[in-house]
């Protein structure tokens, strides 16, 4: 598995003792018998997300199925605000996970390969098939507009254009990956060194305006035709689309959530950028 030590029996042993103790308790879906978590609940929950997400990507455990209590608690916790306002989804987990940690270890099964490939932005599809996703929204997020999270994407990028044009330019520019490289204690995806080059900063704002005119627009058109986009506006064509996608592709993969988005936005983020890449890399 995963994580330090042992086997899967020894990890599905421990997570049994888990799922009892919180079974053990009939008032409440924690583990005191309280309506609200307490410092045990505390304790471990923040663990127990980061080993959902990790156990689904790296070997296709899933926690949430196997474990009934762990499953009803860690949903009592999906209906506060405080947690949700920091609770990450699989991807931010999993991309940063092995510089705390170290490097995790992988098999091959089938769920856990359809997990990676599901969660890999680089996969990211619209629209979602949020019924079909290894990592479905909460009660609570299931029963809202998915335009609402599309505004709240879009608002970001909107909100923040000048300073998301600059980030996503380092993929342009010098140094890139400099910082993290051969050092696996720190965040590959992080790259405080990364220089941007500004020369393509018209062609990537192009088509950051046309995935946030999708987004508040409700219309996919504009990330649909975004190469025409780039190319009325900025005479680029060839190599140089290739370059203004993998400025997109930058972003695309550094997404995180909930340091950027909800869960839901971020996952539909995600899927307008990678379409922009499909497309001008096309």
């Amino acid at each position: 598995m995963p994580f330090i030590g042992g086997s899967e029996a020894d990890f599905t042993e421990a997570l049994q003792r888990v799922d009892s103790e919180l079974a053990a308790n009939t008032e409440s879906a924690f583990f005191l018998p309280y309506p609200h978590p307490t410092i045990v609940d505390m304790q471990y929950v923040s663990h127990v997300e980061r080993a959902v997400a990790s156990a689904m990507y790296y070997k296709g455990y899933d926690i949430r199925k196997k474990f009934p209590n762990i499953d009803k608690w860690l949903s009592a916790y999906e209906e506060l605000p405080h947690y949700m306002a920091s609770k990450s989804d699989y991807y931010t987990h999993c991309m940063d996970i092995p510089p705390q940690y170290g490097p995790c270890f992988s098999n091959d099964s089938a769920t856990a390969l359809r997990a990676r490939e599901a969660i890999d932005p680089k996969n990211a599809a619209l629209p979602v098939q949020w019924k079909n996703e290894l990592e479905p929204p909460t009660a609570a997020q299931a029963q809202r507009d998915e335009q609402d999270y599309c505004i709240e994407a879009g608002m970001r990028l909107t909100e923040n254009q000048e300073a998301i044009t600059r980030f996503c330019c380092r993929a342009a520019g010098k140094d890139v990956g400099k910082w993290a490289r051969g050092n696996p204690t720190k965040c590959q995806l992080s790259d405080p060194y990364a220089r941007p080059n500004l020369d393509v900063a018209p062609a990537v704002n192009v088509a950051l305006r046309a995935v946030a005119s999708s987004l508040l627009q409700g219309d996919p058109s504009f990330t649909q035709n975004v190469k025409a986009a780039v190319t009325s506006e900025t005479q680029l064509a060839g190599s140089d689309l290739a370059t203004v996608a993998e400025c997109i592709a930058y972003l695309r993969d550094r997404v995180g959530s909930p340091r950027d988005l909800s869960m839901p936005a971020a996952k539909l983020l995600r899927g307008h950028l990678a379409e922009v890449v499909r497309k001008l890399s096309s």
